[in-house]
């Protein structure tokens, strides 16, 4: 879910890739960065980061730099 594709608001978007296990994140866009929680504990606590942090991190997973369970390589 890279960050152009993630519009300004209140509204969280699960990424088109989650595992089908439902691992996956939710994240939504303010103007002070993205906002980030876990989709299967919508109740807890929430992280932000910014927008360049964000978009290194999308860019990380789309380009396969990041695996899934966040080791590094695939």
């Amino acid at each position: 879910m890279a960050r152009s594709s993630l519009p300004l608001g209140p509204a969280w978007r699960k990424s088109s890739r989650s595992a089908s296990s439902g691992e996956c994140v939710e994240a939504r866009r303010w103007p002070e960065g993205v906002e980030i929680r876990d989709s299967k504990n919508p109740h807890g606590p929430t992280f932000t980061v910014s927008a360049t942090a964000w978009t290194a991190l999308t860019g990380a997973l789309g380009d396969g730099l990041i695996n899934r369970s966040g080791t590094g390589h695939p």
